[in-house]
């Protein structure tokens, strides 16, 4: 062997053969040993003496041993005992072994021998062992110390209360108060025993490094031959390694049933820790409150050149990472079946991936008021800012399902922005589960969503659907829908844009445009672009006094509803075709009454016209009254064109009265109006008379009204 357990071990058996020498020669046949002279004071039971003694053993071809005293005496009773005992064991490459001791002794029992006084050990490889007093056994082949002992060699040092070396296991085992120092590590417990390259300690163990602090019942050390660094260090029986200067971001515990510790070969850091059994690393934050804790039944994590920061980590089964904030106003917990964290080698930690099961929590603190965001997903990737708790983004994919205070949501594909505290939803490349979110007033589904989490704003795009508890101008009692390009929500106003083909609907009614704005908080609806709209309402019929559904339908560059004033205002263009008849004009509004089913009247301002059956009216304003089927037209003046049976009438003045049932027309008679009555005559023939007719076969045709060609149109003044 070339290491110096060998060595010892070489040593001790040529020590045995030396002592077992000098055994024999105290044994030797009296008659030639000489007589002591007793005019030197020396011991009566004194049976041989010698000065400056050398006995040279040669056992074999492999090893030669030497033995020198300064003085050698034997005694009667076969014991004998050496002073300034000096032993050189030399091997056939000639490597040396010297053991020097103020006195050496041998007792009856030729198998026992001891050194004492000033024991020391040195071997031509460096290592050396002093204490006070050794004793060998022959027959056990040990060598034994019972009182306090020191050894070196280079960077491996140490110290202990009695030891045992066993040349049958070729082991040193320390007692008590064990101390061993191996290059920038220390280690103490009560029993150790060093082995060829390896190192063990039992029964409360400390290890110390750095600022790295270390407990555990047993450890086991494995080193180069060279002694120069250590390569692995096993703690069993449950380890923890405690930091006691840990700045932000860096391991500040670390504890596990198991835990093997790995060093760089050149510097000797600690660069490399593996966890096994309920395995537990924190992360130092801030302040005393922040920081990281994970949990799992593996773990493995490697540190920088501080010994602390972390560049790689590794956790398996039943994955557990808490996060805490600075501020305590924030809190993180991952769960996961593993997880994997890495980075680029210059900027820490930036980027973790979780599999298997992975729910993301995010508890956010707002006072007294608290948001928590509950994310469950097949995968978890996110970006980190140099450690575990900077993380700047997560992208979640698989079955992804989120839920935050009332808002919940499903997609294959989230993204989540810390930093800006949003939320987006997304199909995985176009195909699975479109993406969703719900709440108590709206339900969106769209090939993107974005949500706030603050709940300033919400965007979707993409066939964007909706479904809404949005009363208004519907039934509160069943859902409406929207449909459209895009959507927006700003909770300044609490107002949701759709645009790009929208459109609102609940049954039979019906909102569409470029652009549909929804105001929560008031009602209102706003539209605006190719606005077209379909309203079913209801009126007694004229003949059976029987409640029917009638069918309205609006069409304008503009229409606005309040909900306050229950009132439908058409702008730009507009045009009704209701139960009124076909009303156009630069403005027409539509007011309803509590239950939005009936109409209670409508006006009309600015090129007002009219058509109703045979009947075509124009001037300035007009309002109808629902309830008795009253128009009131003002102009300058107002114009009526009747189509009569062979004839066409018209009548103008500036302000006209006549009823939807009735052929009855109500002149204004002051000094300024007038009226002209003008008749023309037509073919009587049943072809040739042309009923006014309107065609409202469904909203998305053109609303068409008509008189005869044979009546002149009426012009505006």
């Amino acid at each position: 062997m070339t290491t110096w357990q060998r060595r010892t071990r070489t040593f001790i058996g040529l020590i045995g053969l030396c002592l077992g020498a000098i055994v024999l020669l105290t044994l030797e046949d009296r008659s030639s040993i000489q007589e002591p002279n007793e005019s030197l004071g020396l011991a009566p039971d004194l049976s041989f003496h010698s000065m400056d003694s050398v006995v040279t053993q040669v056992t074999g071809e492999r090893r030669n041993l030497r033995v020198e005293a300064e003085q050698h005496f034997a005694y009667s009773d076969g014991s004998s005992r050496l002073d300034g005992v000096r032993v050189i064991v030399e091997d056939e490459s000639g490597d040396q072994i010297l053991i020097t001791s103020r006195k050496g002794q041998v007792g009856e029992s030729e198998h026992q021998i001891e050194v004492t006084g000033d024991v020391i050990l040195e071997a031509s490889d460096g290592f050396s062992v002093q204490t006070e007093q050794a004793s060998y056994d022959h027959r056990e082949g040990s060598v034994s110390i019972s009182g306090p002992l020191t050894f070196s060699r280079g960077q491996l040092a140490g110290s202990a209360l009695g030891a045992l070396y066993d040349d049958e296991n070729d082991q040193l085992r320390l007692f008590s108060e064990s101390q061993v120092t191996l290059g920038r590590l220390e280690f103490t417990s009560d029993v150790a025993v060093l082995a060829d390259t390896s190192l063990s300690f039992s029964q409360d163990v400390l290890i110390e490094q750095g600022s790295w602090s270390t407990t555990t019942q047993a450890a086991y050390v494995q080193y180069d031959q060279a002694e120069t660094h250590v390569e692995l260090v096993q703690l069993r029986e449950q380890a923890r390694l405690d930091s006691l200067f840990a700045a932000p971001g860096s391991v500040v515990m670390m504890e596990a049933r198991e835990i093997d510790l790995g060093y760089d070969e050149e510097s000797g850091l600690l660069n490399n820790v593996n966890l096994l059994g309920n395995s537990e690393i924190r992360l130092a934050g801030s302040t005393p409150t922040a920081g990281e804790r994970i949990v799992a039944d593996s773990i493995d994590v490697s540190l920088g050149t501080d010994e602390g920061s972390v560049t790689f980590l590794e956790a398996r089964e039943g994955v557990e990472i808490d996060s805490t904030d600075e501020n305590s106003e924030s809190h993180q917990r991952i769960r996961a079946g593993m997880m994997i964290s890495g980075g680029d080698g210059t900027r820490g930690l930036t980027k973790m991936e979780f599999k298997e099961n992975v729910e993301f929590r995010s508890l956010d603190f707002d006072g007294a008021n608290q948001r928590e965001l509950i994310t469950e997903a097949d995968r978890l990737e996110a970006s980190l800012a140099g450690s575990l708790g900077e993380m700047e983004s997560a992208r979640f994919t698989g079955h992804v399902i989120f839920s935050h205070g009332d808002t919940t949501g499903a997609a294959r594909l989230l993204f989540y922005d810390i930093n800006a505290g949003v939320v987006r939803l997304r199909s995985y490349g176009g195909e699975g589960e479109t993406p969703h979110i719900m709440d108590p007033n709206v339900e969106i589904d769209a090939e993107e969503i974005d949500l706030a989490l603050d709940g300033t704003s919400i965007r979707a795009q993409g066939d964007v659907r909706s479904v809404l508890s949005f009363s208004g101008i519907f039934s509160s009692s069943t859902p409406s829908y929207a449909r459209a390009d895009q959507l927006a929500y700003d909770s300044k106003d609490r107002r949701t844009t759709y645009s790009g083909g929208a459109r609102l609907w609940q049954g039979n009614t019906a909102i569409q445009g470029e652009i549909i704005e929804i105001y929560q908080d008031t009602a209102d609806v706003r539209a605006s672009g190719d606005v077209r709209s379909t309203f079913n309402l209801e009126e007694i019929d004229d003949v059976t006094s029987e409640v029917r559904q009638v069918q309205t339908i609006g069409v304008a560059n503009s229409m606005r509803y309040e909900g306050v004033a229950r009132r439908a205002t058409y702008t730009e263009e507009a045009h009704v075709n209701g139960p009124q008849g076909d009303l156009s004009g630069d403005e027409v509004e539509l007011y309803f009454g509590r239950s939005h089913l009936e109409l209670e009247r409508v006006e009309s301002r600015n090129r007002v016209k009219l058509l109703l059956t045979g009947v075509t009216a124009t001037g300035l304003e007009l309002t109808y009254f629902t309830t008795d089927g009253r128009y009131i037209m003002r102009g300058s003046p107002v114009q009526i064109l009747e189509e009569l049976p062979g004839e066409c009438r018209e009548t103008q003045g500036k302000s006209l009265t006549f009823f939807r049932s009735s052929e009855t027309v109500s002149v204004d008679g002051n000094e300024e109006v007038r009226t002209i009555t003008r008749t023309t005559s037509i073919e009587s023939s049943e072809d040739a008379l042309t009923e006014a007719s309107l065609n409202l076969t469904n909203d998305e045709e053109e609303l068409v009204a008509t008189l005869s060609e044979n009546c002149p149109q009426p012009q505006f003044n």
